[in-house]
């Protein structure tokens, strides 16, 4: 066959590649590999998964009263990637030489706080973090991810969650802020 490629000249040998190219099947395109089992809309991934009937099921699952701490202490001994740092100065803003304020000689420490939000404890929406780019249910970070903002993915998408357990705890042992 491919002898007789060669005697009716190179146009013949491109024209059967091309038949060829042609008649095999198309390669799949990948699919992606964060996408969404709740649908290309979906911005809280597993968290479509917490309904008021899953909430009130887990409650029956209490055994013992014991809290957990779900978040770490910020400072400067953080653990948190470069280039992020954390550092808080406190002041006594008015009150230099240990004045005090006004006729009820108030006084009080002030913070200053200089560094990352992304140091510590924190909840983030699903464009926190992604891969080449790529983040959850396949947004390209190009699309989404502006200088002041997400447009897509960012905790405000976040629905409210159960916290019965915590809010008993948090009762009983923290002073209400009015």
């Amino acid at each position: 066959m491919l002898i007789a490629w060669r005697h009716h000249g190179t146009w013949m040998a491109g024209f059967v590649i091309a038949a060829l190219a042609a008649a095999a099947p198309p390669m799949a395109q990948q699919p992606c590999l964060t996408a969404s089992k709740f649908g290309p809309t979906d911005q809280v991934g597993a968290l479509n998964n917490v309904t008021p009937a899953k909430t009130l099921a887990a409650t029956k699952l209490v055994t013992r009263g014991k809290a957990y701490g779900l978040g770490i202490e910020t400072n400067k001994d953080t653990p948190a990637f470069p280039p992020r740092t954390f550092s808080v100065t406190i002041l006594q803003p008015g009150q230099a030489a240990g004045t005090s304020l006004g006729p009820t000689k108030t006084t009080y420490n002030d913070d200053i706080i200089t560094g990352w939000v992304g140091i510590g404890s924190q909840l983030d929406g699903l464009g926190h973090i992604g891969v080449d780019n790529l983040y959850y249910n396949c947004n390209k970070a190009a699309d989404f991810a502006m200088a002041d903002g997400l447009k897509k993915l960012g905790i405000e998408n976040v629905p409210r969650l159960p916290r019965a357990a915590c809010s008993s705890t948090w009762r009983a042992t923290s002073t209400p802020i009015s």
